[in-house]
């Protein structure tokens, strides 16, 4: 009984696996997504976000999740499309930090001046110097075979792009952390 649960488990997670492998290829060969961008409030759905039920899926390990949301910020976004977006850099942060004594993930979105800024920091030390070069470019890991696709961050990247963001690495800093920003003429 207990190897055929593990065996269905496995099974439901690369099932799973190839499911968002093939929903990230389709989205790279697609031009239009940005049009279905709608009013929402990001702060909610940030604030929302099953954290905890997706990292304890992904390592069965409790890692403590912080959010400073700025209230009611109101974007012109496609809702799942970002949703993916938050989910990426969770799991990235995840699998990076799953092994620290004491692992962390801080989500802060706020307004500065004429931009939303949204950063994903986490309790790691950073990422070096050679391996920032190719963290955005398409089937690029630094995971183990079968644990990562490479599709991620890339995927993360075209995303924010295409509703007009941007989306960076933060260098210089104690901690990992990445940033997407959006012009508040994306905010009604």
């Amino acid at each position: 009984p207990e190897t055929v649960k593990k065996s269905h488990d496995t099974i439901i997670r690369n099932a799973e696996r190839i499911q968002s492998i093939v929903g990230a290829l389709r989205m790279f060969t697609r031009d239009d997504f940005h049009t279905q961008a709608k009013r929402i409030n990001l702060s909610d759905l940030i604030k929302n976000f099953e954290y905890e039920e997706k990292i304890k899926q992904r390592v069965h390990k409790d890692i403590k999740v912080s959010l400073d949301i700025e209230d009611n910020m109101m974007l012109n976004l496609h809702e799942e499309l970002f949703s993916r977006v938050i989910d990426n850099l969770v799991i990235n942060s995840t699998d990076a930090i799953k092994e620290m004594s004491d692992p962390w993930i801080k989500i802060v979105a706020k307004t500065q001046g004429r931009e939303a800024i949204i950063d994903f920091i986490d309790s790691g030390p950073g990422i070096p110097d050679q391996t920032l070069k190719k963290i955005f470019d398409p089937f690029f890991t630094t995971k183990s075979v079968g644990e990562g696709t490479g599709l991620g961050l890339a995927l993360v990247k075209r995303i924010v792009e295409a509703f007009h963001g941007k989306f960076s690495y933060v260098s210089g800093g104690e901690h990992t952390q990445f940033r997407v920003v959006f012009p508040l003429s994306a905010i009604d």
